[in-house]
């Protein structure tokens, strides 16, 4: 019964497909990004670093990348960590030698980026943090209730992450949001 199980990606009936007059560009991540949580035994930061070939970074909010890999310290003993498409990803339920543990939550999580000059501004629409002074990094907080993660590249370049159920919703406060900075460019 399990083998007939098929993966669907909860972005690929939504569009995003606004006017350029939007200043703001939505599209899906990239597809067959693998995502793990990845929780650490204090004390074992170094050793699960080398397993992984990434070192783990120090503080809440940093993140490191490196051949595919990308990971993000979430809180004192949890990390995001990612694969792009083709890297080499660990085996599900990886125990870390005892030192930690490493979840495959990608048939859970999801993800978009939202780039342009008015990234910022569409994410502000239902996200409580400043994100014009966050430095590029990444943190867990909500979207209009839903719990995101969201990383910063650049001023005008943002990643989303959230639980593929959550897809539609997320679609639908996004499009909210740009349809209203169009009625009020409009003015």
């Amino acid at each position: 019964m399990a083998d007939d199980l098929v993966a669907v990606e909860p972005l690929d009936s939504l569009t995003f497909d606004w006017p350029a007059a939007t200043g703001v560009a939505i599209a899906a991540v990239e597809e067959g990004v693998r995502r793990f949580n990845l929780r650490v035994a204090s004390g074992q930061e170094a050793a699960v670093g080398e397993i992984i070939g990434l070192a783990l970074p120090d503080a809440i909010g940093d993140y490191r990348e490196l051949d595919g890999k990308r990971l993000l310290k979430l809180g004192p003993d949890e990390w995001y960590l990612t694969y792009a498409k083709g890297a080499e990803v660990p085996k599900a339920g990886a125990t870390l030698g005892g030192q930690g543990s490493l979840i495959d939550i990608s048939d859970r999580d999801t993800g978009l980026t939202i780039r342009g000059e008015h990234a910022a501004l569409t994410l502000a629409g239902g996200c409580p943090l400043d994100l014009w002074k966050m430095r590029s990094s990444g943190l867990r907080t909500v979207f209009e209730g839903v719990t995101v993660v969201i990383w910063k590249h650049g001023p005008d370049d943002f990643e989303l992450a959230f639980a593929g159920t959550f897809a539609p919703f997320v679609h639908a406060v996004l499009t909210r949001i740009v349809r209203h900075r169009l009625a009020e460019d409009a003015v």
